[in-house]
């Protein structure tokens, strides 16, 4: 027995923008060039982190998509989030600076 589903307009319109916005979502692909372009920039970010006497960036992710740098992970005080920003944006070819570092001491007993 064969059933028929009816399906509206309106779920097939539904259906139809949810999948334009998960096929806009991912981004386009890249090339080796850019990637070693970001992988470069990555090195040099964390090598300016590792030059500055004053931050503790042990606990610091870098990662780098089309120059612009993003800072996750968490560190010990406010001035050493302030200061991977504005170390990270000193760096030539960033373009931005997302930073997502979280306060550790916030973490401390949960």
């Amino acid at each position: 027995m064969v059933r028929r589903v009816r399906v509206s307009g309106r779920a097939l319109l539904v259906t139809a923008a949810m999948s334009a916005v998960v096929a806009c979502s991912s981004p386009p692909p890249r090339s080796p060039a850019q990637s070693a372009a970001d992988a470069d920039t990555a090195a040099r970010v964390q090598a300016a982190f590792a030059a500055d006497s004053s931050l503790f960036s042990r606990d610091i992710v870098v990662s780098v998509y089309d120059g612009v740098v993003n800072l996750s992970g968490f560190a010990w005080s406010n001035a050493d989030i302030e200061t991977a920003e504005r170390v990270a944006g000193s760096v030539a070819s960033v373009k931005r600076v997302n930073n997502q570092i979280g306060l550790e001491s916030a973490q401390v007993g949960r």
